[in-house]
């Protein structure tokens, strides 16, 4: 009898673990081939890098974390790349606009109640970029980051919609 359960539990567990894969996969492969569809860049498109952690916090730890919940991801995302954009334009000195992008982004995320860690690495990739930082501008908030925070958004709401059981009484 303690055989079974345990052989249960281990195919719970591997199930589990499965769908969040897949999640993780669609997500990003959605993600991306959304951006390059829909923004006006001649290499279109492209997908943060901090959406890659955003996603594993959205899709496997969505039970026990306040980092997965919507707003957290959206705004987080949103009002850093604000940060980090500002930075990138408006402080020359790299070592200044690094450390101002994730000590700002921090401030703004938790002033807004939506502190997510990824978010300071998008306040980054406008600073750390190698493309003028006036060229894109705050168009950056919009596209890249809007789209894919957009998209990610929607599907994490998708999933949430198909995958919870109603509880009954």
């Amino acid at each position: 009898m303690r055989l079974n359960k345990t052989i249960s539990l281990i195919a719970s567990k591997t199930w589990g673990l499965c769908k969040s894969a897949l999640a993780l996969f669609c997500s990003i492969f959605l993600t991306t081939f959304i951006t390059q569809k829909i923004t006006p860049f001649p290499d279109g498109g492209f997908l943060l890098a901090a959406l890659g952690a955003s996603a594993i916090i959205l899709y496997s730890t969505h039970h026990y974390t306040p980092y997965s919940k919507l707003w957290t991801f959206a705004g987080g995302h949103l009002f850093s790349a604000v940060v980090g954009v500002s930075c990138a334009l408006y402080i020359h000195d790299i070592t200044m606009a690094t450390a101002t992008a994730v000590s700002g982004s921090f401030l703004v995320m938790r002033l807004f109640r939506c502190l997510t860690p990824p978010g300071a690495a998008t306040a980054l990739a406008p600073v750390v970029s190698s493309q003028d930082p006036e060229l894109l501008g705050y168009y950056f908030v919009l596209t890249p980051v809007g789209i894919n925070v957009l998209v990610m958004l929607l599907f994490a709401i998708l999933i949430n919609q198909t995958t919870t059981r109603p509880t009954t009484k």
